[in-house]
């Protein structure tokens, strides 16, 4: 069943988001294997980085997806996977756009600049459009331009040339807001979608491995009624959500109501579906991620799903991009990320305004609120926090608190 046919048979049912149950109670996704990595550990690991140096031992061991930038070369993959023949290495490229200077992480840079003017995507204006600086163009991916065959086919050399797994396609054009707000021929949103599901479609086709896309809009509200995973499931492999629950750009605004709730779908339905699925969760300290992996726990359906730990990001060291910088957190945080809370023994429910979810082993809980709430009385027990502190249910959360709880018996 494609991801587009469940999302129907799923509306058609009429479930909504306080019944939504669990695939199965086999616990697939954190049940050991001989080439599992981080064997019988719930919370699986994955991310994107082009900063900071890369210990190849620690993160082949401990982590299921990496997302490189394009500038990774053939060796590294290599010991990478030599290590740990599980995990699945990407390639992330800027979806429309190359770099004119050596400036940016992953945009094709400067190739053959002089044959771009033809694919040069125009403002309003009919000037040239960069709007994220003037080192960056961006490029026209309409069905006629021709700029899909040319990136497609340099992104496959790409993959050839380092035998990585996959690519992440970033800056994908859904909506005309943002960046994407200002350019001729794209009059609304519909025009953006129409050309980048053409482009996706095609670019698949040539570079022959899967592609994920930026999740950021894929959670907007169609017209007619949909949201946009459903429109671009047949053209897509999987995602990598950036600002999952907590964007770093807009760290005071933790996502709530309607927001909040597209989220944890998008996550429980793309490890439903084995697509991979990276959740990206910024925190600037442990409250913050017990929230973020507590999240992660109240989605997971699959393996497919793997938590980025987004570092608070600043521009110097680029937080949780920043292979040194992530490595630290999860070390720092062992207890967190290393709990183990077997299977998950059903759906996630909704007691007030509050959200929990049981495990054979444990608990989590996390309040997607402003408001400090009491958990239900129903609920109840002792439980070990990540910590060892032993605590008795009920208790009070404030807003946007998570706990992940283990059982004291």
């Amino acid at each position: 069943m494609s991801l587009h046919q469940f999302l129907l048979s799923v509306a058609l049912l009429g479930l909504t988001a306080h019944n939504y149950s669990h695939a199965n109670s086999t616990c697939d996704y954190s049940a050991p294997t001989s080439n599992t990595i981080r064997p019988n550990k719930t919370i699986r690991l994955g991310g994107y980085f082009y900063t900071g140096k890369l210990d190849i031992s620690w993160y082949a061991s401990n982590y299921d997806l990496l997302d490189l930038n394009a500038k990774n070369d053939r060796q590294t993959i290599a010991r990478l996977k030599e290590i740990n023949p599980a995990l699945r290495v990407f390639q992330q490229f800027l979806a429309n756009q190359i770099a004119i200077k050596q400036t940016g992480a992953q945009a094709a840079e400067g190739f053959e600049l002089e044959k771009m003017g033809p694919w040069l995507l125009k403002d309003d204006s009919g000037i040239p459009a960069h709007p994220r600086g003037p080192y960056y163009l961006m490029m026209n991916i309409s069905t006629d331009s021709g700029w899909t065959e040319y990136f497609g086919g340099y992104a496959r050399n790409v993959i050839l040339n380092t035998d990585a797994d996959g690519i992440v396609l970033d800056e994908i054009p859904l909506r005309k807001t943002g960046m994407f707000s200002n350019f001729k021929n794209y009059p609304n949103d519909e025009s953006w979608q129409v050309d980048t599901i053409h482009f996706l479609s095609e670019f698949r086709n040539i570079v022959k491995v899967p592609v994920l896309i930026n999740a950021g809009e894929l959670s907007t509200v169609k017209k007619d009624g949909r949201v946009l995973w459903e429109s671009f499931s047949q053209e897509i492999d999987g995602a990598w959500h950036e600002g999952w629950v907590r964007f770093y750009g807009a760290h005071e605004f933790p996502h709530e109501g309607s927001s909040w709730e597209w989220d944890i779908r998008s996550a429980e339905d793309f490890s439903a579906a084995g697509r991979p699925y990276i959740a990206s969760a910024a925190f600037h300290d442990r409250t913050e991620l017990e929230y973020a992996l507590a999240n992660y726990l109240l989605a997971v359906r699959g393996k497919s799903l793997v938590f980025q730990p987004m570092v608070a990001y600043d521009q110097k060291t680029r937080g949780g991009f920043n292979f040194e910088i992530a490595q630290r957190a999860v070390i720092e945080n062992e207890d967190l990320f290393d709990i183990e809370l077997g299977c998950a023994l059903g759906k996630r429910q909704k007691f007030d305004r509050i959200w929990i979810r049981k495990y054979s082993k444990g608990l989590v809980i996390v309040n997607p609120n402003k408001r400090a709430v009491v958990t239900p009385t129903t609920i109840s027990g002792h439980y070990l926090d990540a910590s060892g502190k032993r605590l008795t249910l009920p208790i009070q959360l404030e807003g946007f608190e998570g706990r992940i709880l283990r059982n004291a018996e």
